[in-house]
């Protein structure tokens, strides 16, 4: 077992059986998710009625927010809900006596908790929202039709500011709409998911509030080597006003090339992430 790795249809039993146990612990969240923005637009929509004496249905600004906020909840949710008992003595027990290799076990956590049930959160979510925009127009655009007009209507702002420098120099802003793309939000969702995969494996009691915790103290970290960083910039330009315009002009090849960047970074550290439970699970006991 130690040197078998991985076996295709010994992998597809486990990853099926560990589906439906996850379907079982996490069926009824996932509907609940999916379908609050259905409860959300029910309760504005009765409450109108009730105060205005009219049916005021939920905007597209407001349901924006609410299917970013789904998607939060879902990566957030899904790991700890479908693995937490993992370290556990009985779970993790019986985690551990299943007779499949830690990458095969480690394969399965990261599909369910970090692809499929957020994929179907997000897909049914997306389906609702279109649906309730057929039923009721006064919802005006659905999601995916509003934030591809957004995008569309702010690149073509971008093309006609004209902004230039100082000197008179135009400055490229076309970058703008590209790291706009919700395409270029996936692979951060997902490094949302894998920080409380990490804390639902890692901690065994609290995992979500001991998760948060260890993430504002990252954020405070991160803050102070900003802030050494943006000094020691200051110092070199000289001129605290002129950062922007020195960061601008001097580093517009990075702002070109920040798609790519983007997810080269984020695909590096997904894939650190995804080790990390690797060898989580490899160095269980209990």
């Amino acid at each position: 077992m130690n040197n078998d790795i991985l076996d295709i249809k010994r992998f597809g039993r486990y990853f099926m059986s560990d589906l439906r146990n996850g379907v079982r612990s996490y069926g009824l969240n996932t509907l609940l998710i999916s379908f609050s923005m259905v409860i959300v637009y029910l309760i504005v929509g009765c409450i109108s009625s009730a105060v205005l004496g009219e049916w005021h249905s939920l905007g597209v600004v407001p349901r924006i927010i609410g299917f970013v906020s789904i998607c939060v909840a879902v990566f957030v949710s899904a790991p700890i809900k479908l693995y937490g008992k993992i370290t556990s003595k009985q779970d993790g027990t019986f985690f551990l006596s299943i007779p499949v290799s830690s990458f095969e076990k480690t394969s399965s956590i990261i599909l369910n908790s970090i692809v499929i049930f957020p994929l179907i959160v997000v897909a049914m979510s997306l389906g609702i929202d279109w649906l309730l925009c057929k039923i009721d127009h006064g919802c005006g655009m659905d999601v995916i039709s509003a934030i591809s007009y957004f995008i569309s209507e702010l690149g073509e702002e971008i093309q006609m500011s004209g902004a230039t420098f100082d000197d008179g120099t135009p400055i490229d802003l076309s970058w703008i709409s590209g790291i706009l793309n919700p395409l270029m939000f996936i692979d951060d969702f997902m490094q949302v998911g894998f920080y409380f995969l990490l804390g639902a494996l890692f901690f065994k009691s609290n995992k979500f509030i001991k998760t948060v915790l260890v993430l504002i103290g990252m954020s405070f970290a991160l803050q102070i080597i900003t802030g050494i960083g943006g000094t020691l910039l200051a110092m070199t330009v000289g001129d605290v006003s002129g950062i922007g315009e020195y960061v601008l002009k001097h580093m517009s090849w990075l702002f070109n090339h920040l798609v790519v960047i983007d997810c080269i970074s984020d695909t590096i550290f997904n894939l650190a992430f995804a080790g990390i439970v690797f060898l989580r699970i490899k160095t269980l006991k209990h």
